[in-house]
């Protein structure tokens, strides 16, 4: 349960540091000189990432390591819309891009929310290692304020609910 963040060092490795985070460097590293035996999980988060679309990263692992590989992992990746901002009396038809990190194909249900008066949700399928774009029924924006949307996968064999849910937030403007 110890969580390292890229580029904090005392004594030649890394330092526990779950407080901190280094947003300048765009490459990271983490160096554990006698790490414990067992499963580790490495995570991967975007600061001020300027695309709707998925941004890419790699990473090299060193060492006696053996990679552990996830059969069932699905995840919701992006909200498309309803995003930012939105007029008033507005109907638009929201959309989520969910993934599918596990080697197996799987079929799943998607849901989205906005606020507390819209919820909706899809079953879709979706082949191992791929995403789709998932629609849902029309959202009419027929409230000002700002609104919680919240996009979530349930799959009941998913080994990583980590990634199962995303937030983020529309703005309705008068007209």
């Amino acid at each position: 349960a110890t969580v390292y963040k890229g580029n904090k060092y005392t004594s030649g490795q890394s330092t526990p540091n779950p407080a901190l985070r280094d947003s300048i460097n765009v490459e990271e590293c983490v160096r554990v000189n006698a790490p414990d035996t067992g499963l580790w999980t490495l995570r991967v988060y975007g600061a001020n990432v300027a695309t709707a679309a998925d941004q890419r990263f790699a990473w090299t692992l060193t060492g006696d390591v053996s990679p552990v590989s996830l059969t069932h992992d699905v995840g919701a990746t992006a909200i498309l819309a309803p995003a930012d901002t939105v007029d008033y009396g507005d109907s638009l038809q929201p959309r989520a891009i969910v993934r599918n990190w596990g080697t197996e194909d799987e079929s799943f249900d998607v849901w989205l929310w906005v606020g507390n008066g819209y919820a909706a949700s899809r079953t879709v399928r979706v082949s191992a290692g791929e995403v789709d774009t998932v629609d849902f029924d029309e959202w009419y924006a027929d409230s000002l304020g700002l609104f919680v949307t919240r996009c979530s996968t349930a799959l009941a064999t998913d080994e990583n609910p980590a990634n199962d849910w995303l937030t983020d937030r529309v703005y309705v403007r008068p007209l």
